[in-house]
């Protein structure tokens, strides 16, 4: 009997320097190959029925710009924005309901003693939270009892070659993740794609963006846009049936992870 294989998608959101004071967030979107094909179709279909009449039959979801009404959405009502973004989530989270996707959110916070360079930052920051995505990648995978090969799809960046050689290191040496079984079914070549081919890419685009968009909420006030989109009550929903817990309690809430980094 054939075992069937997994996609997971990652992105961020956020800049990891010392010159951004919102947090860095990875998001993980973890899809069983036999709903991929499913999931792709459904979010397209989804932008073709509800901004097809505005010209943007097959946009990509660029989640900044969809949220915020910039780029490609700039002549796009909220109304039909908000319909998009609730549409897409809804979608994603049914399929989460029926166990085929699942997700995981990384957010992390920079809270040096030593202060780094801006390049030793960003590099320590991405590094930190790919340990954590990886480590809680290969629990959910044990968790849910996958058995095939796992295949990291990450949207390509400046820091590809920086965050290849981390993905290598964390699966073969890292302390936590290389003990877990089922790290040994992620391939250790990572695709580094372009997020406009891969709607499940642009899908975590949009969770990773709700997860800072939310962190930001904590130090100021809603806006029109914040209260527009829902965005807490969002991340609420996107926590509930998108981000699962373990299972059998063998790293308790993997789905979501704050952490400060204090040194590199």
């Amino acid at each position: 009997m054939a075992k069937l294989a997994v996609l997971i998608f990652i992105d961020e959101s956020g800049k990891p320097g010392l010159r951004e004071e919102d947090p860095f967030v990875l998001a993980a979107l973890i899809v069983h190959e036999s709903v991929f094909f499913d999931l792709e179709n459904e979010v397209s279909a989804i932008v073709q029925s509800t901004l097809g009449s505005y010209g943007l039959p097959g946009v990509e979801l660029h989640a900044k710009d969809l949220i915020q009404g910039k780029g490609d959405f700039r002549s796009v009502p909220v109304t039909a924005r908000v319909n998009v973004y609730r549409s897409v989530i809804e979608a994603v989270a049914r399929y989460a309901d029926e166990g085929f996707v699942k997700g995981i959110i990384i957010e992390t916070y920079k809270d040096f003693v030593t202060r780094p360079s801006e390049e030793q930052a960003r590099k320590c920051i991405a590094r930190e939270a790919y340990h954590l995505m990886l480590e809680r990648v290969a629990w959910a995978l044990y968790d849910h009892h996958t058995e095939g090969i796992a295949l990291l799809v990450i949207d390509e960046s400046e820091l590809d070659n920086h965050i290849r050689d981390v993905v290598e290191e964390e699966i073969l040496k890292g302390k936590y993740t290389s003990r877990v079984p089922t790290s040994k079914r992620i391939l250790l070549d990572p695709v580094f794609a372009r997020s406009q081919h891969y709607r499940s890419l642009q899908v975590t685009d949009l969770i990773a963006y709700t997860a800072r968009r939310a962190a930001t909420m904590r130090r100021r006030a809603p806006t029109n846009t914040d209260t527009y989109f829902s965005i807490r009550d969002t991340l609420e929903t996107i926590k509930k049936r998108i981000l699962r817990k373990s299972p059998q309690g063998t790293l308790y809430g993997y789905g979501y992870k704050t952490w400060n980094i204090v040194s590199c």
